[in-house]
Order: structure tokens, then C-alpha cells, then sequence
């Protein structure tokens, strides 16, 4: 990543990997942004097998003074470490910059006045930690654009209480605020899925936390790893997430509600098992029975975690 010779008062959080056919459309979201402060796009391509990277040098050729990308060679977010985490965020803070908006390589901004608008309240209300608004929904297979419907609707206003009861923030919607030790603490409970969660409790528990209620970007729903995975994956790294959330609020009441989350998550992890048992009684032919087989680490490991949670 280039230099940057004067402060940006947002940078941009964006990461990439293989997300050619839709880099376009995320990228001209930042173009057409209308400011009266200056802004930088910190875009971390996390070594992408296809044109993801020429798209990035494309545009960081014709806005150098927005595009301050980080080109991988080697790809960080399989590595265990966080390092991917780490090296974004050390970008981050190099550019010195008062907030963040957030905006994945898949999603995009479709509101000129999106970073002004989300700014302004910012800075009128210091008692806020992070601001967002609506999204609407793109149908990754289909193509069609739907209301916002992945997350629960909430008003204008609302607490790290609320937050610790479930996430209802989109990620290209956010700009926070950055608070000295944040980073480094999300840094430090890494790996954890879904990681933006954690970041929003982090600054929830700093401030308030505002909704737009327009909406001012789309969200590909069902195009990335997230959304491909499965049921008991997605348990298993919520509830290990949640645990690791509660661990370190400062609040009992909050802690209490992530507790009610994690039971929760444990039941329905439950009743993912006994289904997953069910088909493995059903096996019948050897071949069918040899692929069973890869199916009980899994299951191993989630008959541990729900012993450790009684």
C-alpha cells in the first residue's frame, strides 16, 4: 500500500477475494461518493485466482487519492492467525483516519451521499459508537433485488443490549467510530465467524449505536463463504464466537443475553445432529456407508461441544 500524504477522515474497509464479476459495481460505489472530507479506500486482495487484481490496479491507476490497495501474494485467511485481520487493520490505522465504512468486494453503495450522510450524524453525536442503515437484498441465483430481510428490523436508536441479542447490522452499511484498543482487542479474539459481530458488540459496548432507515447499498445474499456453509458449521462458529463474546463484556446483563443466545444455538444445533443421525441409520450400500464415515468428525466434535455445555 502506497503512502498516503494527508489524513482521510474515513477510510474504507474492503476485502477481496474472487470477486471479479462484482468489483465494478463495488468500487464505482466508492467513486461516486460526494464528500466535503477527503476519504481513502484501503482494498485488501486477498490473493485472487482470477481478475480480481486487475480491476484494483485499473482503479487505482485512475483514483490513485482514493485507492490505496494491498495486493497478497499469498492467501492470509485460510492461515490461523488472523492475519488477514491484522494486516488490514495495521492499514487502517496507518491512515489515521476518524472513522470506517465497511463494503465487501461483493456488495456495493448505491447512495452518493451515503459516507456525508453517515459522517454528519457522527459528528453531531458523539455518544454513538457506530451508525448504519438499511440495505437492500440481491438473490444471488436469481438475480432479483428484495427489501432488506436477512436481519430484524429496529429503530432508530439501540444499545449493546439489543446487539447481544442478535445481529441486525448489514456490513456495507457501517461507519464507526475508531476508538484506541479496539482493534487490537477484536484482533486478539480472532479466528472467530461471523467476525463483524464481534467488532459491532466491541463498539457497541464504547457507544450507541444509530439506523438509517433508508437504504443505501445492496447485500449479495448467497454469494459468499458465509452464506454457502452449512447449518452445523454455522452453529459451531456462532456458538464458539458468542462464548468467546462473553467472555470478555464487561456487562452481566449482556452476558446473560449472550448465554440465552448460545442455549438457544445449542438446541438448534441439537436438533441438526439428531437429523444428520438420521440419515446416517438410513445408509444402506457400502459406498453410501464410506461417505457416512467423513460425516462423524463433524458429529464428533459436536457431541463434545454439547457435552461441555451441560
Amino acid at each position: 500500500m502506497d503512502k498516503i500524504d494527508y489524513k482521510p477522515l474515513v477510510a474504507i474497509h474492503c476485502f477481496v477475494y474472487n470477486h471479479e464479476p462484482y468489483l465494478r459495481d463495488c468500487f464505482e460505489g466508492f467513486v461516486m461518493q460526494q464528500t466535503n472530507f477527503p476519504f481513502v479506500a484501503i482494498v485488501h486482495d486477498d490473493a485472487s485466482t482470477d481478475g480480481s487484481a486487475a480491476i484494483i490496479r485499473e482503479y487505482e491507476e485512475k483514483y490513485p487519492h482514493i485507492f490505496k490497495p494491498i495486493y497478497e501474494t499469498e492467501n492470509q485467511w485460510r492461515k490461523p492467525d488472523g492475519s488477514l485481520t491484522r494486516i488490514m487493520n495495521a492499514a487502517i490505522d496507518a491512515t489515521g483516519a476518524k472513522y470506517v465504512a465497511m463494503c465487501e468486494g461483493d456488495d456495493y453503495w448505491t447512495d452518493p451521499l451515503k459516507l456525508q450522510k453517515q459522517v454528519d450524524f457522527m459528528e453531531a453525536n458523539p455518544e454513538y459508537s457506530l451508525c448504519f442503515h438499511r440495505v437492500n437484498t440481491l438473490i444471488h441465483e436469481t438475480g432479483e433485488i428484495k427489501n432488506e430481510f436477512v436481519v430484524r428490523d429496529m429503530p432508530g436508536k439501540s444499545t449493546i443490549l439489543d446487539l447481544a441479542d442478535g445481529n441486525y447490522i448489514h456490513t456495507p452499511s457501517v461507519l464507526y467510530r475508531r476508538y484506541s484498543g479496539v482493534l487490537e482487542q477484536y484482533q486478539k479474539m480472532m479466528p472467530c465467524l461471523p467476525g463483524d459481530y464481534v467488532m459491532w458488540m466491541l463498539l457497541a459496548e464504547r457507544g450507541d449505536i444509530y439506523k438509517f432507515n433508508e437504504p443505501m447499498a445492496v447485500y449479495r445474499y448467497g454469494s459468499g463463504v458465509w452464506s454457502n456453509n452449512n447449518n452445523i458449521n454455522n452453529f459451531l462458529h456462532v456458538i464458539k464466537t458468542l462464548s468467546k463474546l462473553a467472555a470478555v463484556v464487561e456487562s452481566s446483563e449482556v452476558r446473560r443475553i449472550l448465554q440465552e443466545q448460545i442455549n438457544s444455538m445449542s438446541n438448534d444445533l441439537s436438533s441438526e445432529y439428531e437429523k444428520v443421525v438420521m440419515q446416517l441409520k438410513q445408509v444402506q450400500s457400502s459406498r453410501a456407508y464410506r461417505l457416512g464415515k467423513s460425516i462423524l468428525k463433524p458429529i464428533n466434535m459436536i457431541k463434545k461441544l454439547l457435552k461441555k455445555g451441560k
